[in-house]
């Protein structure tokens, strides 16, 4: 099975992780509760089921730039 990342799926991760950090900043303590909370948890939930990161981005610059294994 070929794994191939989508770079929109890249990109959302990226924007709904840092969604996630400014409202930790912005509502303080109340960011760890309700809807917000939850929210919260289920980013990081979302990223890792969709595959890591960094490991899609190192599979972008291994197969799409040509980059040498890091």
């Amino acid at each position: 099975m070929k794994i191939v990342p989508r770079p929109e799926q890249l990109a959302w991760s990226d924007v709904e992780n840092h969604i996630a950090e400014a409202a930790g900043e912005v509502l303080g303590p109340a960011a760890n509760t309700g809807v917000w909370g939850r929210d919260r948890v289920y980013v990081r939930a979302l990223s890792i089921a969709g595959g890591t990161t960094q490991v899609n981005k190192n599979i972008v610059a291994q197969r799409i730039l040509g980059l040498p294994r890091s």
